[in-house]
């Protein structure tokens, strides 16, 4: 992780505190292996839908929500990084994602904040447990094979426990026990 440019910064969190994060428009990837491990995480394209605007509108609009919400932002983008009116961000490095992920919790210290497979890696939202008969889009088979299913209230996604399941567990087991 490189150091932030203009005086901004984040602190490592207290254990009470956890951190929130917006991800510019370039660590999408990046963003979605946090949400992926549990923290709140904004990805740029969430809030500005892809609309056109200029690269200044989109870094208005992201100052402006990381302020509002207290979000430590990420970005590569050294101009975004020197502007006065945003207090907490980071400079991500370029580098394999899992690289800048595994930076990233050495630098804030947030391995025992992590909370796996908890938020809906495509929306952001808390998932749920949800009774299997309330899921009637399951693909075939997976009923038969499967007993625990999550649903996300954000964005209707149904999660549970298959193959792709256990191969994200491996990878969560590589970022939080290096």
């Amino acid at each position: 992780m490189g150091a932030a440019r203009g005086g901004n910064s984040a602190a490592a969190p207290t254990p009470q505190h956890r951190p929130r994060f917006l991800c510019d428009t370039h660590l999408g990837k990046l963003g979605r292996r946090l949400r992926l491990l549990g923290f709140d995480t904004v990805l740029a394209q969430d809030i500005t839908g892809g609309h056109p605007g200029g690269a200044d509108a989109g870094d208005d609009a992201l100052v402006r929500l990381a302020r509002v919400e207290q979000r430590i932002l990420l970005t590569r983008d050294r101009a975004l990084l020197a502007r006065p009116d945003l207090s907490q961000a980071l400079e991500v490095p370029q580098a394999p994602v899992d690289t800048q992920l595994r930076g990233l919790l050495e630098r804030l210290g947030l391995r025992h904040l992590a909370s796996p497979f908890t938020r809906c890696t495509c929306c952001n939202t808390l998932i749920e447990p949800i009774d299997p008969a309330r899921l009637p889009d399951l693909p075939p088979g997976v009923l038969a094979r499967q007993d625990r299913f999550w649903r996300c209230p954000g964005c209707g996604r149904s999660y549970w426990e298959g193959s792709h399941h256990r191969r994200l567990q491996a990878l969560v087991a590589r970022l939080l026990h290096p």
